[in-house]
């Protein structure tokens, strides 16, 4: 006799009661075949659940948004109605591991399964199979969508209509009572999904330099050649403002009448920045090679006009510097190094003296002589002194000896950093003849830069766990909770939660980096680089979302050196602009690499150290082994 199909919406079995086979546990059944009948229900299970997810994903679904999906409906599937349906269970006590579950619907569901493809007829594997895909179309998808309409003030409706009866096949209907949407296009379900990751990987760490749990992606910095370094250098002299603001990229297109430097900055490029670089250009210009003299005067002339070309990043660079110092001499019982003098003192007798003060006991000099942006030309002899001079190895002692170890890394960076316009100037002019070829009729342009004033993005998560559950729901809420709580007094957190509300209402505005708009304006124009060398040069180490971006884009550019840090207001230009052939799995891959970094951090818990710096301290021949940056 034929098994009566009827309606399935009210969470009753499929089949008339009649026709359901006793599929009760007998007393005879053993612990043996417990073990057995669960794992063969486990794994028949999971195929039958599998098939039907694969069968409803889409050419844009990734591996692991597949697991995703795999696992909310293994976690949202209605054992309890699904084995009541199935048969009359009569509750067996046992003696074997799944005692603990007894009252557990899913487990004694799995059992009963694998015992009826063990032991079962083809009949009630056949009745069992029906049932348990009509219960995965009921369920499909439905805890997002509920969310979905308690949040708009909608009321999900389901209803259930057979396509077939052999074999029998149902489709669930849905519709949202009183509210309409369109379906989400896959990049914008990938910018969520890239967002979404970006908030809880900047929760849980400030930095991603150290480790990689892509293996294909080598976070090391790459070894420069000189043309990267002059690049980088002409990059550093053009970023004039502090904060980020200005961080300056430049790239080169040959040409047979010169070639062209193209410039993108963070902010748009104004006109003076272009100018700058035009005469760094032409002043290195040269038909014979420089003596010693004329290369020392001409350093000494690009740093002066870069230094007060910069001079906001100067005072900017001088004022942390006093104010490190004066912390330093704030803290009490402070170190002594050799005849009684304290660390506070020989760093400042050791400053004034480079620069020709004999009177060191006067705390006035040294903050004369800290307002560096108003007398660049003693900003360069301090710069031109500091190798020649002991200041760099008593501050290496200073690291390794003072209580005040993070305060003295912070002196020497900041020193680092007043002397790199000098450092950046030597290497443009002792290199600039190596590379005459390649400034002889220089010109300089603007990159064109995506508008960035109409794009928004918004997300659908207001917390940090409703983002862990439907992107990562393999770990449990509790586990990130555990983590936010150990950095409760962190400021940062706070600033970051405000900024996650900001994108659930739509109010949120990322911003692209040099390196990507240069990225993008040359793989647009299809445009060459000098001499082959695919190479992009900028004023700061590449972020961890630009390091990614230009390492997976089809471009193929040379990687650069990466301070690691984690920007959630980062954009990729593919946010504000069309998609290139050959783009589209730019996104996709960087969601990919973000994701695998998340899982690393959230099994490794949160990292509770503060942010390296963005910019380098170009010390590394004296750097001390203790100096993270």
């Amino acid at each position: 006799m034929e098994a009566k199909l009827s309606s399935n919406a009210a969470g009753t079995s499929i089949y008339d009661d009649s026709d359901v086979e006793n599929l009760s546990f007998t007393s005879g059944t053993t612990d043996m075949r417990d073990e057995v009948s669960y794992w063969f229900g486990q794994k028949y299970f999971e195929c039958v659940i599998s098939q039907q997810v694969l069968q409803d994903c889409g050419p844009y679904d990734t591996p692991s948004k597949v697991d995703s999906r795999l696992f909310r409906h293994m976690q949202d599937f209605p054992y309890d109605t699904c084995l009541s349906s199935l048969a009359e269970y009569q509750p067996i006590e046992r003696s074997n591991r799944f005692e603990v579950s007894a009252r557990d619907p899913r487990t004694r569901l799995l059992v009963l399964v694998g015992w009826i493809i063990h032991e079962g007829s083809a009949r009630a594997k056949q009745q069992m199979l029906q049932t348990v895909r009509s219960f995965y179309r009921a369920q499909k998808g439905s805890n997002a969508v509920n969310n979905h309409g308690m949040k708009v003030g909608a009321e999900p409706l389901y209803s259930m209509e057979q396509i077939s009866s052999d074999p029998g096949l149902w489709k669930t209907i849905l519709s949202l009572k009183g509210c309409t949407f369109e379906e989400m296009d896959p990049r914008t379900s990938l910018i969520q999904e890239f967002y979404g990751c970006l908030v809880l990987l900047r929760l849980l760490t400030p930095n991603r330099s150290r480790v990689g749990s892509d293996k294909s992606v080598d976070l090391s910095g790459p070894r420069r050649n000189e043309w990267h370094i002059f690049l980088d250098s002409l990059a550093w002299l053009a970023d004039h403002k502090c904060g980020g603001r200005t961080v300056t990229a430049i790239a080169v297109e040959p040409s047979p009448t010169g070639p062209t430097y193209w410039v993108a900055s963070n902010s748009p490029t104004r006109p003076e920045v272009l100018q700058h670089v035009e005469k760094l250009l032409s002043a290195l210009h040269h038909e014979t090679p420089l003596d010693k003299s004329s290369a020392v005067e001409l350093i000494r002339k690009i740093a002066r006009n870069s230094i007060e070309f910069s001079g906001l990043r100067v005072r900017d660079y001088g004022q942390k510097l006093k104010s490190t110092i004066a912390a330093i001499d704030a803290k009490e019982p402070l170190v002594t190094l050799g005849n009684g003098i304290g660390p506070f003192r020989l760093f400042c007798g050791l400053l004034l003296i480079m620069v020709n003060y004999t009177d060191v006991s006067e705390q006035q000099h040294l903050e004369s002589f800290l307002d560096l942006s108003r007398d660049p030309d003693r900003l360069i002899d301090l710069s031109m002194e500091l190798k020649r001079s002991r200041l760099l190895e008593r501050l290496c002692q200073l690291i390794q000896a003072s209580g005040e170890k993070a305060l003295w890394i912070e002196v020497r960076h900041l020193l680092g950093r007043l002397c790199s316009w000098v450092r950046a100037a030597r290497h443009l002019v002792l290199t600039c003849e190596r590379f005459r070829d390649r400034i002889k009729n220089a010109r300089v342009r603007q990159a064109d830069m995506p508008s960035i004033g109409s794009n928004n993005f918004q997300l659908p998560w207001s917390e940090p766990v409703d983002i862990l559950r439907a992107l990562m729901p393999e770990f449990h809420g509790s586990r990130l909770e555990d983590a936010l709580n150990a950095r409760q007094n962190d400021k940062v957190v706070d600033r970051i939660l405000r900024c996650l509300s900001k994108m659930t209402t739509g109010e949120f505005r990322a911003g692209l980096h040099a390196e990507a708009i240069l990225l993008h304006h040359f793989y647009l124009r299809r445009l060459d680089f000098i001499a082959g060398d695919r190479y992009i040069g900028c004023s700061k180490p590449s972020c961890y979302c630009c390091d990614l971006y230009l390492r997976k884009h089809p471009a193929g550019v040379q990687p650069r050196s990466s301070h690691g840090n984690v920007w959630i207001g980062w954009a990729m230009p593919q946010l504000y602009a069309e998609l290139i052939p050959g783009e589209e799995k730019v996104l996709q891959d960087v969601v990919t690499i973000v994701k695998l970094d998340l899982h690393y951090q959230i099994m490794s818990g949160p990292t509770l150290t503060r942010r390296p710096p963005d910019s380098t301290t170009g010390l590394g021949s004296t750097e001390p082994r203790s100096d993270p940056h």
